[in-house]
């Protein structure tokens, strides 16, 4: 069965909490005490912390009402006009709820629209039957990810052929029986 999607779900940032509350941040916080931010458009609390980062300064964090684990994106659930994490209610990404074969072939048309783009942004391939820098680099991008993307494609393509070649030989047999 295929989960909920995160962007099924409005969601808050630590990054966008000042827009909703014009909140600003102190310079630091103590974890263990976590601050209370009232978020007036959606009539509901939320607990933030902050993290010392190893290079210097802080990291601000929600802090999930259900699991109290830190997190940086809050989601809405409808149900309880609250909000919780990503773990919390349960919601994936869309790329996890796609088959291994359907991000390969997102990939690899990902893939051809960036070396388009690229290509049009090229004026000149050759100079005095000398290949360009940027034609160059670009022949050696388009190689590398189509040769990637069929490397990954072709055990899946032939997986697909032995499961249809054992299909027909069935039928066939059977049709002779």
């Amino acid at each position: 069965m295929r989960k909920s999607t995160v962007e099924e779900y409005e969601k808050i940032t630590i990054k966008s909490l000042g827009t909703y509350t014009n909140y600003c941040f102190p310079e630091r916080h103590d974890e263990s005490n976590p601050l209370e931010v009232s978020l007036s458009r959606f009539r509901t609390k939320v607990h933030i912390v902050s993290t010392k980062c190893e290079f210097g300064g802080y990291r601000w964090w929600f802090i999930c009402p259900k699991t109290h684990k830190k997190c940086l994106n809050l989601y809405f659930s409808p149900l309880d006009s609250t909000y919780y994490s990503r773990e919390t209610l349960n919601l994936s990404y869309v790329s996890q709820n796609k088959s291994r074969e359907q991000r390969i072939v997102t990939q690899t048309i990902l893939k051809r629209d960036e070396i388009e783009k690229r290509r049009d942004k090229i004026h000149k391939t050759h100079v005095n039957n000398v290949p360009t820098r940027k034609y160059a680099q670009l022949l050696r991008f388009q190689n590398r990810g189509l040769c990637r993307s069929l490397r990954e494609y072709l055990p899946i393509l032939e997986r697909k052929m032995c499961r249809l070649e054992r299909q027909y030989i069935t039928l066939t047999w059977e049709s002779l029986v």
